[in-house]
């Protein structure tokens, strides 16, 4: 019996492991002296406002739940006596369908999701199982899992020892082989003779009747001291076969009971699958009381599957086998009925592979009640109280715990717990907690020294706008269930969206070797609601082309601040009508260097382009970081997807891909600009507010300002203000006139000279495409002549040509002060519209309405200005009259003219019946166009027309 104790603690550590697997580090677990009686806990039933809620099983002759059941249809006696039933509720935990319904939904992990949420352990009593012969069972046992449900997590525990066993995971694949590494044990019996138990139990209670039998079969044709002594020996043997039941018995009892202890702080459900040839309780029948009240405060039903009688051993070699045995399988199973019985849970004797056994268990694991009534004084005295539930329809079986325990008050007070407390308890669950909504994501990016940093984002809570003070727990697990990030804390935590109503975000990041993980996330909000959330995580970058590594793709509805982390949604809702992506790479600097990203917005993986925008690149140390901004503004709200094309000079194109749901607020903060007030030019400049719409104007091109009628008031002025002194400079000054900019490279007689030829050497590298050449002409040109300032609109040129508009502005606003406005006003406009600065260009408009010589020109650039700014109304006239009286389609106009009509139902969420068919006629003319527009204009289509 020492050594019996000495090992207790042995396979109660290995099973706390296998119970609480990846909970260990947060939950020490107590040894219990060898020669101490443990300290049974009492079962301590869930109340919810002075409700008792007890868990309830009613199935018919098939095994199948009976959902339909009423309070009426309840009896429910407490010590005897009748109570009233205050509430019946049926839960069903069959597998609900949780594919998610968009590809953005898949990338985030949510506890909102509808699912079972189930533990299932498969317990194997090792020690009572012959070597090999279960195989087919433990086989069958497998298809259990096509009952459950993607968020349902199973475990095994291997009995006495526990070694081997597998904690609760998703990975189903981790307990099949495990199951399937179950070998049984063989027997231990060392006596010369062969007694059976029945036999054995015959001796200890007295049966000589039964035990002669079996000394007359073993001792058959002996006598005297002979017989004597065979009788002796199968005394002896039959001693030892009762001590090896029992032993064996005890271990595995002691085995569930530390199982159970270790199960009870996850509070939740637990069904248990006990596998087991049997167990040999007749002489300690009172040990199953400890089991059912742990088995109650661990709210964990077992369910026994026990081979049948012709899996015994089959070197019996008892003549008379079949009486025998039938005893024999009545002692054997008598101790797994009483587990069966104690943990409201089934028995199951099986024959073949017992998949009719587990066929008919995973139909009662289905669904079960949960009746709820008042306690009354009695019962808060924190004593065990006993229960019976039965139903009043004939046929159906019951399954309910023999007894509760209703906390004393005392006892209640001392479980309150702190936040951080609480929030250790959620982090403990093995399953999703729901109490608080929580919304999970991460993301690769890159990490020096070979790991990856993931990035963790997290919504908690419901829509907010003020920050909070909330305990926050994250646990990542590798893939054989260690520990390698415990961190908590509270946390101060801003709503996900500035000014918006949205979830509290929490953000932070790991850095990991590269693999597979798990992680858990929880928080305890205000009022004490707790949540938390299971994510697997993948950290790996993505492989590019020659050696490139990529970090994920990522997106976020406000750019982020200098020296914080971006701030992604895992939801990745853009409330915004802009958004950034970025995405990171290593890899050879020559090939970085030159590398190009695309960042594309489609309404699919593989559809058409809707918005189309260059990535800027970065460096930082090693990492080339490439990022930019979209406008969303001009698409319906809906689910989209995001494409990084990332295109290496001489190798194959590489995507990446990030579903997202557009969702813009409105933004009242700022009230629409009034046209009819002029910009006070001495005020402070305002920002530029988002454009309404996608302005088709078209890019910059030097050779409208190199005709001759725009490029002689600048010659003639300059020469005017330095006049040339040689008639050499003359001729060249004559021939720039003409469209002719050729210029002697030597330098000039005299300063003046020098300052004409520079200025005409600017103008022809400016021909060329030479910018840079042609800017450093242009500056030295200023430097000279300060007062001259067509260099300065050259040079704004210069800008214009190489895409940065915004100093091109600033050089053109002070060339309208030059010998030619005439030149400016129209490049000016169309760098403000460029730019989408809808207000500042219309001023400029109504400055110099004859700028343009043509005036459907200068009209089509009001009607742009006017949409750009929201004035859907003052651009739409303008457009009718563009395209309702002309023959020739202009392709940029319509584009204009459909995204106004869109726009304009938007607001008012109709359009009238004129304006309706404008808009189909628009759209079907651009489209007949073609044209790479022809993708967004038909999502606009179907926004106003449907599909």
């Amino acid at each position: 019996m020492k050594g019996e104790r000495q090992k207790a603690p042995v396979r109660t550590r290995a099973l706390a492991a296998l119970a609480i697997g990846v909970v260990c580090s947060l939950n020490v677990l107590a040894q219990q002296p060898g020669g101490q009686q443990p300290q049974v806990p009492r079962p301590s039933f869930e109340t919810r406002a002075e409700i008792v809620l007890v868990d309830v099983n009613v199935v018919d002759r098939d095994a199948r739940p009976v959902a339909t059941l009423t309070d009426a249809d309840f009896e429910l006696e407490v010590n005897g006596q009748p109570r009233q039933i205050a509430s019946v509720q049926f839960i069903s935990t069959v597998a609900a369908n949780v594919t998610p319904a968009t590809p953005r939904e898949s990338a985030y992990s949510s506890n909102e999701t509808q699912t079972t949420g189930r533990l299932l352990l498969f317990v194997v009593d090792e020690g009572s199982l012959r070597p090999g012969v279960n195989r087919s069972i433990l086989r069958a046992a497998q298809s259990l899992f096509d009952r459950l449900a993607p968020g349902d997590l199973v475990g095994l525990a291997r009995l006495p020892t526990g070694f081997g066993g597998v904690e609760f995971t998703a990975d189903r694949k981790r307990v099949t082989d495990a199951l399937m590494k179950v070998t049984g044990a063989g027997s231990t019996r060392t006596g010369m003779m062969h007694i059976n138990i029945s036999e054995a139990w015959a001796l200890e209670s007295n049966d000589s009747g039964t035990f002669q039998q079996a000394v007359d079969r073993e001792c058959a044709g002996m006598s005297g001291p002979e017989l004597e002594s065979c009788t002796n020996q199968v005394e002896g043997d039959a001693r030892a076969v009762l001590l090896e039941a029992s032993s064996r018995a005890r271990a595995t009892l002691q085995s569930l009971e530390a199982l159970l202890k270790n199960l009870a702080p996850l509070k939740t459900p637990v069904n248990i699958v006990l596998m087991s040839e049997g167990m040999f309780v007749a002489r300690d029948r009172t040990s199953m009381t400890v089991l059912g009240r742990l088995a109650a405060e661990a709210r964990a039903t077992i369910h026994v599957i026990r081979p049948s009688q012709q899996f015994f051993d089959v070197e019996d070699r008892a003549p008379a086998g079949g009486m025998s045995r039938f005893f024999d399988d009545g002692l054997m199973s008598e101790g797994l009925e009483q587990v069966a019985g104690q943990t409201r849970g089934s028995m199951s004797t099986v024959n073949g592979d017992g998949r009719i056994a587990f066929d008919r268990l995973g139909r009662e694991l289905s669904g079960y009640y949960l009746l709820g009534f008042e306690p009354n004084e009695a019962d808060r005295t924190g004593r065990e109280r006993r229960i019976r539930i039965s139903v009043k329809p004939r046929g159906l079986t019951v399954r309910s715990r023999p007894t509760f325990v209703v906390p004393a008050a005392e006892a209640a007070k001392a479980a309150e717990m702190t936040p951080m407390q609480q929030l250790g308890e959620v982090l403990r669950s093995p399953l999703p907690v729901r109490g608080l909504p929580m919304r999970v994501a991460s993301y690769s990016s890159i990490e020096s020294g070979g790991k990856i940093r993931v990035v963790i984002t997290a919504e908690i809570g419901d829509a907010a706008t003020t920050a909070a003070e909330i305990p926050i727990g994250v646990i990542v697990l590798d893939k054989n269930e260690k520990i390698v990030v415990n961190r908590g804390g509270v946390s101060k935590l801003d709503p996900a969206s500035k000014g918006v109503p949205s979830p509290r975000l929490a953000l932070t990041s790991v850095a990991l070797d590269p693999g597979e993980y798990t992680l858990r996330v929880a928080a305890v909000d205000e009022t004490g609601r707790g949540g938390s959330v299971h994510h697997s995580i993948n950290a790996r970058l993505n492989r590019g082309p020659a050696g490139i590594n990529v970090s994920d793709l990522m997106l976020v509805a406000q750019p982020p601040i200098a020296g914080e982390l971006p701030r992604p949604r895992p939801t990745t809702v853009i409330d915004s009508e802009t958004v950034s992506a970025m995405v990171e790479m290593t890899g050879t600097e020559g090939l970085l260097s030159k590398t190009k990203v695309t960042l594309q917005i489609s309404d699919a993986e593989n559809g058409n382009a809707l918005v189309n925008v260059e990535a800027k690149q970065a460096s930082r140390g090693n990492v080339r970081a490439f990022a930019a901004q979209m406008r969303l503004g001009v698409l319906p709200p809906g689910e989209y997807v995001a494409r990084a094309i990332i295109a290496a000079p001489g190798q194959p194109e590489m995507r990446l891909t990030r579903a997202f749901m557009l969702s813009p607020v409105a933004d009242n903060t700022a009230p629409p600009p009034d046209l009819g007030v002029p910009l006070d030019p001495d005020a402070p400049p305002a920002p530029i507010a988002a454009s309404k719409i996608l302005a088709p104007v078209p890019r910059f091109s030097p050779r409208s300002i190199l005709v001759p009628e725009v490029v002689m008031p600048f010659l003639e002025g300059l020469a005017d203000m330095h006049p040339p002194t040689t008639p050499e400079v003359e001729a060249v000054i004559e021939k720039a006139k003409q469209g002719n900019y050729d210029a002697p490279a030597d330098r000039g007689a005299s300063d003046d000279d020098e300052l004409n030829l520079a200025f005409v050497r600017g103008l022809g590298a400016l021909s060329k495409g030479e910018v840079a050449q042609a800017a450093a002409w242009f500056q030295q040109t200023l430097k000279g002549a300060s007062d001259f300032l067509g260099a300065a609109f050259y040079l704004g040129a210069t800008h214009a040509v190489s895409g940065r508009d915004k100093e091109a502005i600033g050089a053109w606003e002070m060339a309208l002060l030059s010998e030619n406005p005439a030149a400016v006003y129209p490049v000016l406009v169309d760098a403000l519209l460029r730019s989408g600065d809808g207000r500042m260009a219309l001023d400029i408009l109504e400055e110099a309405p004859s700028a343009w010589a043509n005036d459907n020109e200068r009209l089509k650039r009001e009607a742009i200005a006017l949409a750009m700014l929201g004035d859907f109304s003052g651009a739409l006239p303008k457009l009718k009259d563009q395209l309702d009286n002309t023959r020739n389609d202009d392709q940029p106009m319509l584009f204009v003219a459909i995204q106004v009509l869109y726009k304009m139902h938007q607001q008012d969420k109709s359009l009238s019946d004129d304006n309706v068919q404008r808009f189909r006629s628009y759209v079907e003319r651009h489209q007949k166009l073609g044209g790479p527009d022809r993708a967004i204009v038909e999502t606009w289509r179907r926004a106003v027309l449907g599909r």
